[in-house]
């Protein structure tokens, strides 16, 4: 590609793409996170479907139903149809195509809000799952018991950039 061209081509996108527009201020800024978990079965250590199914596997959308009901969540529908959550606090529980379970937080005017709006989401609804905590590392689910007093249960295991036994140093 041409050099002139493709500085041309980036400029543009700089001052389209990651630029705010003319007429809004960078202030006050604003951070939030999105957290996916894995809903595992706290017996099996196998992912949870969302519905239940023929396979008798911990369905996981049943569990949130219980769960947020408690907590204040309301149910609604994606423009696609799929069932999802949205927070009291603000901020929005999906479920992605591969089974896991998104918190998306709301825009916050500070890093120690945002922190502080996802230890009073993350925590709480891993927990409540009754089981032993969760490794952050998705990537090998360890097999364990589950300790709770509810059959059908899920599990959670945390997808986080840099966690995991790799990630020290």
């Amino acid at each position: 590609m041409n050099p002139a061209l493709r500085a041309a081509l980036e400029a543009d996108l700089a001052s389209r793409a990651f630029a705010a527009p003319p007429d809004m201020s960078l202030t006050p800024r604003r951070v939030g996170a999105e957290v996916e978990l894995i809903p595992l079965d706290g017996a099996t250590g196998r992912r949870c479907p969302l519905e239940p199914s023929a396979t008798g596997a911990t369905p996981t959308l049943p569990f949130l139903r219980r769960y947020g009901s408690h907590q204040g969540w309301r149910e609604v529908t994606t423009a696609k149809g799929t069932p999802s959550f949205q927070l009291p606090a603000g901020g929005t529980l999906t479920f992605e195509p591969g089974g896991q379970v998104e918190y998306s937080s709301p825009a916050c005017r500070s890093p120690s809000v945002l922190l502080t709006l996802l230890r009073a989401v993350v925590p709480p609804t891993k927990g409540s799952t009754s089981s032993p905590p969760a490794s952050t590392h998705a990537t090998r689910p360890k097999r364990r018991r589950s300790s709770c007093t509810q059959p059908a249960t899920p599990g959670w295991r945390s997808i986080s950039p840099g966690s995991g036994p790799r990630a020290r140093g």
